[in-house]
């Protein structure tokens, strides 16, 4: 239920924080 959708939720900013890291090593 909840605990579901916090996970869900933390993977997608994972995953946003991960593509703003490769971005910011491009640079």
């Amino acid at each position: 239920g909840v605990y579901a959708l916090l996970f869900m939720k933390s993977e997608k900013v994972r995953s946003i924080g991960l593509r703003l890291a490769g971005g910011m090593g491009k640079l």
